[in-house]
């Protein structure tokens, strides 16, 4: 038995916000505005197969192969309230305080991120009777690195996050019991 495929995926992602600061200290009244995108491109192949041994034993193996690239922009633009007009350039005093006191800076930047990935796993059941088995399995498993869309105090260090990785070992039995009714 066995299975094979393709995966492909092309995903752009925008969030633009626009909050109007107001209420704690009306002198410092200013437009924040976030601009973040996210452009992703991946693809796997992955292949699993079962070699029936017998009619009781069974051995899967199977992997997977992923390639990832991701671009990622993030931008943030204090302005004048109710105008495109920069705080900076306007009212610099007041730019300083906010973006002092609420670490909340003019910021621009961008990054990539490149990752490839193999998966493999390799699973053995056995079926000591018609109304039980027992099984062990080893499982790697990965996913994938981005960028923080709420990250807004200009740290090109906080924007991007490291990918995740992930191993398994399982040893497992599974019974029926009551001509069926129950399952342990």
């Amino acid at each position: 038995d066995y299975i094979a495929g393709l995966y492909y995926l092309d995903r752009n992602f925008d969030r633009k916000g626009v909050i109007n600061a107001l209420a704690i200290f009306p002198f410092a009244a200013h437009t924040n505005n976030r601009d973040f995108s996210e452009e992703a491109e991946s693809w796997a192949a992955f292949g699993q197969a079962t070699w029936n041994i017998s009619d009781t034993v069974r051995v899967t193996g199977g992997i997977r192969y992923s390639d990832e690239q991701k671009d990622g922009s993030n931008d943030q633009l204090l302005t004048v309230i109710d105008s495109d007009e920069s705080l900076q350039e306007a009212q610099p005093a007041i730019y300083d305080f906010v973006a002092g006191n609420f670490g909340t800076p003019d910021f621009s930047y961008d990054d990539s991120r490149s990752e490839d990935n193999w998966d493999p796993m390799f699973n053995v059941q056995w079926n000591f009777s018609d109304s039980g088995m027992v099984y062990t399995s080893w499982t790697k498993a990965s996913k994938g690195g981005g960028f923080n869309a709420n990250e807004n105090n200009g740290s090109l260090d906080n924007f991007s996050f490291d990918p995740e990785h992930a191993e398994s070992y399982e040893l497992g039995a599974k019974m029926d019991f009551m001509d069926s009714r129950a399952r342990l």
